[in-house]
């Protein structure tokens, strides 16, 4: 008598779990990007690596969920999303070295109001820095780590002033006192510019007297070279 052969034949693969051919479905993360910036926001969890010029292949260690903004007061932050200004933007937050502390403290409203994560503020921030400042920054191991809070430490630590010291006027003629010529002229230049910087933010002389000084004290090769004009 010949074998009767069932009816339903079982489809084992359906029945745990698996998905036949017509069942078959593939699904794409695409990743958010900041228009503005023109940076990408990567997928939580995912290491960033960091393409600028001035990275030198330097990457993110991990993207820290657990970081926040816990310094934050909510009575700062509007509603809604607002996007990040450009660091070629003239009314972008811009760090030359000064108010260190007014600096992080702008950035992270806008990251805020942006809503940018703790970990996105801290991959974007060197671009809003002076180039020296953005080198730096991105060559400690703070950075690769991602972490806001220790960026914002690390910072602090790095570039803020101290307040039992006095800067006076004595101090720019302390610079303009150095060993200047082409190879010393760019890094005085900056240290000139840092302490005038703070003179003129704290009215103790006006732009025209540092300029004045300056001319003074440059030899003409070096002010013919346009050493000022680069270092404004």
């Amino acid at each position: 008598m010949p074998e009767r052969k069932p009816q339903n034949p079982q489809h084992f693969g359906a029945q745990r779990g698996g998905l036949n051919k017509e069942g078959n479905s593939k699904i794409t993360l695409k990743k958010k990007s900041n228009e503005d910036t023109g940076i990408e926001t990567p997928l939580s969890g995912e290491s960033i690596m960091d393409d600028s010029a001035n990275s030198g292949g330097l990457k993110f260690i991990y993207t820290d969920k657990t970081d926040s903004y816990d310094d934050f007061s909510e009575d700062e932050i509007d509603e809604g999303a607002v996007k990040m200004p450009k660091p070629s933007n003239p009314e972008a937050p811009r760090f030359t070295g000064i108010d260190v502390a007014e600096f992080l403290s702008e950035m992270k409203v806008l990251a805020k109001k942006a809503k940018l994560s703790p970990s996105k503020l801290v991959e974007i921030l060197p671009r809003y820095c002076e180039k020296s400042i953005e080198g730096r920054i991105r060559q400690s191991p703070v950075y690769r780590l991602g972490k806001w809070s220790d960026l914002k430490q690390f910072m602090l630590v790095a570039y803020k002033f101290d307040e039992s010291l006095t800067i006076e006027e004595r101090d720019l003629n302390v610079i303009l006192n150095k060993n200047w010529n082409k190879r010393t002229a760019d890094v005085l230049l900056k240290e000139y510019k840092a302490v005038a910087d703070y003179l003129i933010s704290k009215k103790i002389l006006k732009e025209d007297m540092i300029v004045e000084k300056l001319a003074r004290i440059l030899p003409s090769q070096l002010l013919q070279s346009g050493l000022i004009e680069n270092s404004q």
